[in-house]
């Protein structure tokens, strides 16, 4: 590609990009005299690059106000410590729902570009009403409510499931060169996803409570996080938009998702595993939105019924679901694509266990804020973190541990057993961790809360009676926070003094879930791709966001549940019983972690790929891109004869294995050119 040249630009924005050497080389068509695809520049850093500064200014938006969202929604907006942590898993519930929407529309309708327009430009409208709605000496409550819940879920959840996969299709793996930049891009990718959160956390979630410390008026740090915020989402939309003319832009080829609850609604009719699968769905969704609406409630008694009603349709749902799924599901007779896909849902739906402590990990920080918060570096004068920081240590366990799993102990797992090990082995192990975490959680509540308070908390002039009345808080008592910050946290509850017991034992459980992270939902992700026909694997991920969502509205339940327990000042309560909960939940699952694993068989993944629908080539007709994305590829190569023939998950008929020898998964961490997810 010559760069700068407004051709070209025009050309990429109407008819889909050319390959670059092509121009160069006065091929019209993109191929080299045998027919085979040439080679073209670097697509990363001519075109993805404006997507990778996309997602790393989106996530730098979205994890600034996800840490500290409790604290808000409790000391400024004025909600008890239990009905905020509820209100804080909806949020993370709906943003993990709305994938689902995102996904669907931009299948059948618009497109991925215009879906992450349309989205992002929702998005955005929020944040700048929240940071409007956030002013201090102006609070609106009912607009900030609105705002966040209803246009920044819907936003930031709706472009989720698009960008990633925008930036895939800009690559042609016909061309082994950009096949491998794909790999590159995707760790590209992970990596500033965890360079915005660590920043969120370390700056502007610091600026959320101790605005002060940046030069900032006293009591106005949430609404400048809000802000900086929508400054750094416009910031994502416009570095999104100023390369519009370098995409290849796709246009909508059918919604697989219709395809398959067509097919599954088929043969619902004559078999009842299939009622089991729609209605256990169906009752999962009653549960979600059970659990959604009930922290927004003012009974506490309608609060609890919905907290159980969510609970009780959560456990028989999932229960309906593993039941038609868990194994081959032979019940679905017309479809292989449909039958191997459906395989793949009972291990998505074995990953609700780790996903319920995950989501716990919004509530560490609770604890953390009654923990001596203070800090000093050097001689200068101390100054309070916001426990929410503390969030980074989860990032930083995926980024130092996943290479240590692939460098050091699957290796030496794989020497021991003489294979590699399998999805199921890494998933339980990583359950092992996620308790491990959640009860560490649970250990230094208990510990914090027999521990004295600081010995500043006895001085003159720091004594409770003091201290401002209760939330929601003014300016005026935020000064009183920075002038008794030896006292009284600024992360937690309004006039709550904090423990002596160092903040930072609490990176202990932050850090053993990042490392369940590793273990539990990377290889399942990749099981996911692996293990499911091309044509459903936007579905599968979808499913997989979806059971994410259904853990966050489950420790939402259990908040709400047990929210005479989840006190504002702990010292009161016992968070610890939340904790608990949690780990009885994990525990109680283990049993069907283990069944559902030993009735999954992995195929062999050439087996998978070629797999393909009746009406390939109708779809493929609709692409208007010479140069085809990875998804266009899968489903246009299949094996030449006889495609829908019924192939069993032992043998293709002539003796073949299908199953598959052991996990090609590798993760590979050497630095962002080396680094290869497969």
């Amino acid at each position: 590609m010559v760069e700068g040249s407004a051709d070209e630009g025009a050309n990429r924005g109407k008819t889909l990009r050319e390959p670059l050497r092509a121009q160069e080389l006065g091929a019209a068509d993109g191929t080299a005299s045998d027919g085979k695809p040439i080679a073209r520049q670097n697509i990363i850093t001519r075109v993805c690059i404006f997507i990778l500064v996309m997602e790393l200014a989106e996530r730098l938006c979205f994890y600034s106000f996800s840490g500290s969202i409790i604290f808000f929604l409790r000391d400024e907006l004025g909600f008890s410590q239990a009905v905020a942590s509820a209100q804080a898993s909806v949020f993370n519930t709906l943003v993990y729902l709305t994938p689902l929407l995102g996904g669907f529309i931009a299948d059948a309708y618009w497109g991925r570009y215009w879906t992450i327009a349309v989205f992002g430009g929702i998005y955005f409208s929020g944040m700048v009403l929240m940071a409007f709605a956030a002013y201090p000496t102006n609070l609106i409550k009912w607009l900030f409510m609105l705002a966040f819940f209803g246009l920044v879920a819907l936003g930031a959840g709706g472009i989720k499931s698009n960008v990633v996969t925008m930036g895939g299709d800009q690559f042609n793996l016909d061309i082994p060169e950009e096949s491998a930049q794909k790999d590159s891009y995707f760790i590209y990718f992970y990596w500033v996803i965890n360079v915005g959160a660590l920043v969120s956390y370390f700056v502007l979630a610091q600026i959320a409570t101790e605005p002060q410390e940046f030069g900032l008026p006293v009591g106005y740090g949430y609404f400048y996080v809000f802000l900086f915020s929508s400054i750094a989402l416009l910031v994502a939309l416009l570095s999104f938009f100023s390369a519009t003319n370098r995409y290849i832009i796709k246009p909508p080829s059918g919604s697989a998702t219709a395809k398959y609850f067509n097919t599954i609604n088929e043969a619902a009719r004559t078999s009842t595993e299939g009622k089991l699968l729609i209605g256990g769905t169906c009752i999962l969704l009653v549960g979600v939105a059970c659990g959604v609406a009930q922290p927004f409630l003012t009974s506490q008694s309608v609060r609890d019924f919905l907290s159980y009603a969510a609970f009780g349709c959560a456990v028989l749902g999932i229960t309906m679901v593993l039941v038609p799924t868990t194994g081959l599901p032979v019940w679905i007779k017309d479809d292989r694509n449909a039958l191997y896909a459906t395989r793949v849902i009972s291990v998505v739906f074995n990953t609700i266990s780790f996903q319920v402590v995950y989501a716990a990990m919004n509530y560490f920080a609770l604890s953390a804020c009654q923990m001596d918060v203070d800090i000093q570096v050097g001689n200068g004068k101390p100054f309070q973190i916001n426990a929410a920081m503390l969030n980074s240590a989860d990032c930083l366990a995926i980024i130092f541990v996943v290479p240590l799993l692939d460098t050091v102990i699957y290796p030496y797992v794989e020497k021991r057993l003489g294979r590699k090990p399998i999805a199921s082995e890494k998933y339980m192990t990583g359950i092992v961790v996620s308790m491990m975490a959640i009860f560490s959680a649970a250990v230094l509540e208990i510990m914090r809360r027999r521990a004295p308070l600081v010995s500043a908390c006895g001085k003159s002039g720091s004594a409770v009676a003091s201290a401002p009345t209760p939330s929601p808080t003014s300016v005026d008592d935020d000064k009183f926070y920075v002038d008794h910050d030896q006292c009284y946290s600024q992360c937690a509850a309004t006039g709550v003094e904090m423990s002596d017991f160092s903040v930072w034992w609490m990176a202990i459980p932050f850090f053993l879930v990042g490392t369940g992270e590793c273990l539990c939902n990377i290889p399942i992700y990749d099981l996911c791709y692996s293990q499911t026909p091309p044509a459903y694997r936007s579905l599968a991920q979808a499913v997989f966001l979806f059971v994410t969502a259904v853990g966050s509205m489950l420790t939402g339940a259990f908040t709400t549940a047990l929210s005479d327990f989840v006190t504002n000042d702990l010292n009161d309560g016992h968070l610890e019983y939340f904790y608990f909960a949690c780990l009885g939940f994990v525990i109680a699952f283990i049993p069907i972690n283990l069944y559902c694993f030993s009735h999954f068989h992995e195929v062999e993944e050439h087996i998978i790929e070629g797999m393909v629908h009746n009406d390939a080539a109708s779809e493929t007709s609709s692409v208007e891109n010479p140069v085809r994305s990875s998804e266009t590829e899968f489903i246009t190569r299949g094996p030449s004869e006889n495609p829908d023939r019924f192939i069993g998950p032992r043998s293709t008929g002539g003796g073949e294995s299908l199953t598959r020898r052991s996990s090609s998964s590798k993760y590979s961490f050497g630095g962002p050119g080396s680094l290869d997810f497969s």
